[in-house]
């Protein structure tokens, strides 16, 4: 699924590095968890302005693990979700499944990457997330 909108993130791959990010986006508006101190979780640029987050793995070198985007100016091949009630993202994506449900949040999945985050049946972020075993085979395991 091509996000539209956001030129940059068609040049940002996963395994890109930080240096590429800071290339693309300059310098983020948050970073939390700078260099991993918290263990095992990533390292997390927010750029509020643009509406998207990165994260990036400590475990391999901090590469590019993960895109979140909130900004309702994004398409995904000419749609716009964010905002979207739950019963409209269905209509446009039919074949998406119910990965999570519990209470006011609810995770729907596509049959690439894309998951769809709502909160109170209402789209609020589309999350880009490489698929597990892929990535680990491309970029090794953790025992590396």
């Amino acid at each position: 699924m091509k996000i539209e909108t956001l030129q940059e993130l068609d040049k940002l791959k996963f395994g890109s590095s930080k240096e590429d990010a800071l290339k693309l986006f300059g310098e983020p508006d948050v970073i939390e968890n700078e260099g991993g101190k918290y263990g095992i979780t990533a390292e997390v640029w927010e750029y509020k302005k643009t509406g998207i987050r990165l994260d990036f793995d400590p475990d391999f070198n901090f590469i590019l693990v993960g895109v979140f985007v909130y900004t309702p100016k994004i398409s995904l091949n000419g749609f716009y979700p964010i905002g979207l009630t739950e019963q409209e993202l269905l209509g446009h994506y039919p074949t998406l499944e119910l990965e999570v449900k519990d209470g006011q949040f609810s995770d729907y999945v596509d049959n690439s990457k894309e998951l769809f985050f709502l909160k109170d049946n209402i789209v609020k972020r589309v999350d880009v997330l490489p698929k597990i075993s892929d990535y680990l085979e491309r970029f090794g395991g953790y025992d590396n």
